[in-house]
């Protein structure tokens, strides 16, 4: 067989168009590549984003949550008042608040918020629970239990004495510096038990 120009034109058409097709294959691979490289570069970027937007919100939540805290162990603090002024036995919610203020100053909002709310409820407990009263000389329990702060009925006496029955022997007898646990709660327990004794 003769090989002839139109033989060599085809030739080199066909090398061409390989070439060509190798080249544009090549092309196609380096533009994948770098798409799948820019792709990478914004996932990167987003992720990184995502991060510092997610330490933004967490640094806000703790300053928020700081708040709360600082506002609940005020809170707690005026309670604490009401209970002193009262003469209340607030102790075991004075050692809750002091911890919530101490967990506070060590940088952990959470736990001194769960702390705080702890505080107020057993200080409102103590508040809003039975009261002391310190006997005073010439005190007895008519008038105790006539007092305004207590009472104010002479005739709900009983009251007292059931609620301090352990210490008051004979109710017509009381002492000085006698500390006395006035009754606010369980009323009902009260009045059965009052209706016994008359």
């Amino acid at each position: 067989m003769k090989i002839t120009k139109l033989h060599l034109i085809l030739l080199i058409v066909a090398l061409g168009g390989f070439f060509a097709w190798k080249e544009y294959a090549r092309g196609v691979e380096i533009a994948r590549q770098r798409e799948e490289l820019e792709r990478a570069r914004r996932e990167e970027k987003s992720r990184e984003e995502i991060e510092a937007r997610k330490r933004e919100l967490e640094a806000e939540n703790l300053a928020k949550k700081a708040t709360l805290s600082r506002e609940a162990i005020a809170v707690a603090g005026e309670i604490l008042k009401i209970a002193r002024r009262e003469n209340l036995d607030a102790a075991k919610g004075r050692a809750t608040l002091r911890a919530a203020k101490k967990t506070l100053a060590e940088g952990d909002p959470h736990k001194a918020w769960e702390l705080a709310r702890q505080s107020i409820k057993e200080l409102k407990e103590t508040a809003f629970g039975d009261k002391i009263y310190a006997v005073k000389s010439g005190d007895n329990l008519w008038d105790i239990a006539r007092m305004r702060r207590h009472f104010s009925d002479g005739r709900k006496w009983p009251y007292i004495y059931l609620a301090n029955k352990s210490k008051i022997k004979n109710p017509r007898v009381i002492y000085p510096r006698q500390r006395l646990v006035v009754p606010v709660s369980n009323w009902e327990q009260h009045i059965e038990a009052a209706k016994k004794i008359r």
